[in-house]
């Protein structure tokens, strides 16, 4: 499944977004495309995505006469294809309202589930192709494969019914499940009836021509061929825009994890639902700051909290604002939650290395040798030690008050005792 928005070239409007309830797709200007984009039949390309493990996908774009241009991404990817931009988000399968779900109660549940777990990684289903389909799904959960909307992972078979078969993955062991399908499910050369368990990597055929894998280890997924299994490729140059300037957050309440920034937009972060990274924590206000890109490449954070947004040690409370001229950032929104504002991949390593620390950026800066002008101002600040034989003036007061007193103490006491 993917999230796409798409930005039209000269357009004054804000860019469409579009939720495709697919694992594999194709975006074009033909009638024949998953997504129609009339604004590409001046190019002619085809944008063409599949799902890989986790949440990985390989986007191929192809141009009349021309060899594809292909790259394998790991949950996003920001494209421009002719005149077109493209954002591309990879969803889980499990981010899926249920039958007859209303849409109040669907939204709770998406984003407790969202919040709540990792990306799944294995168990997994293989589709053999080129490239191959793989879905990932959490142990526990089944995946309804058919040629309708309401399966979760649709496949363009004829042969194929609108829901045909169930797969789940319990106790180390695949099954299977037939949903009265016109052309049947089989296992080996038996056509099944009713739930019948699977070993991990033998064949489910729906049908007469799909096959359908059950993996459970990256092994298994190389023996198959199925591609994304060890290794982000190299990404072309060619395909893909700037990744940089990102916000990036590690911790588990913040969806999505990643938000690329563009020019003019303004970006929400906060507990409310519409906003473009959501914070799950109840201290966080439902818009607690913006994040704003600048022409110039500048970055403006605007707090507008009740409790306050911390950048660099300082507090912005609601209505402050302070601007990121190109240089790295950790805004702090308590509760442990924190954001890095980064423009380049070595910001993003670093502040992935030390965990999402609000320390990340500024260490870096305290290891750098200060300007000879700062170091003469710092130098009194740096108490000296004191050298044997030498004294201070507190010394020599106090030996002083020390004399004193016993002098004092030497002509009293006799009197006392007379």
């Amino acid at each position: 499944m993917f999230a796409i928005e798409i930005g039209f070239p000269d357009s004054p409007s804000a860019p469409e977004m579009l939720f495709v309830k697919r694992h594999f797709l194709t975006i074009g200007s033909a009638d024949k495309n998953h997504v129609v984009v009339e604004d590409l039949s001046e190019s002619n390309a085809v944008v063409r995505l599949t799902r890989t493990i986790e949440r990985k996908f390989r986007c191929e774009v192809t141009y009349p006469g021309k060899d594809p241009e292909s790259a394998v991404y790991d949950g996003s990817a920001a494209i421009t294809v002719g005149e077109v931009s493209f954002f591309l988000v990879a969803l889980d399968i499990d981010l899926l309202p249920k039958e007859s779900e209303s849409p109040d109660k669907a939204g709770v549940r998406l984003i407790r589930s969202a919040t709540g777990k990792l990306a799944p990684h294995f168990p997994a289903l293989v589709v053999p192709q080129n490239p191959s389909i793989v879905v990932s799904f959490h142990e526990g959960q089944s995946v309804d494969i058919g040629r309708g909307r309401q399966a979760q992972l649709r496949l363009d078979t004829t042969d194929i019914s609108a829901l045909h078969a169930r797969i789940g993955f319990e106790n180390g062991m695949f099954w299977v499940e037939d949903l009265g399908s016109t052309n049947g499910t089989f296992v080996g050369s038996n056509q099944i009836s009713g739930r019948v368990n699977v070993d991990p990597g033998a064949p489910i055929q729906l049908g007469s021509e799909t096959v359908v894998f059950g993996v459970s280890s990256a092994e298994e997924l190389k023996e198959l061929g199925g591609s994304g299994a060890t290794e982000i490729e190299q990404r072309p140059p060619t395909l893909q825009r700037s990744a940089f300037p990102a916000l990036l957050s590690l911790s588990d309440v913040a969806r999505p994890a990643r938000v690329l920034m563009i020019p003019g937009n303004i970006l929400k972060v906060g507990r409310d639902p519409s906003c473009d990274m959501w914070i799950g924590a109840p201290h966080i206000s439902r818009v607690h700051c913006t994040i704003q890109l600048q022409d110039d490449g500048s970055v403006i954070v605007r707090d507008q909290s009740t409790n306050g947004t911390s950048v660099d040690g300082k507090i912005l409370r609601k209505g402050d604002f302070l601007e990121a001229n190109k240089e790295p950032k950790v805004l702090e929104l308590g509760g442990g939650v924190t954001i890095a504002l980064c423009f380049s991949v070595e910001d993003e390593q670093r502040f992935s290395a030390v965990g999402g620390s609000g320390e990340a950026f500024s260490r870096v800066a305290a290891n750098q040798e200060l300007p000879a002008s700062q170091e003469v101002v710092n130098e009194p600040t740096v108490s000296s030690p004191i050298k044997p034989g030498s004294r201070t003036m507190l010394a020599v007061l106090g030996v002083t008050a020390i004399a004193v007193v016993g002098v004092i103490v030497l002509l009293v006491v006799p009197l006392i005792f007379n």
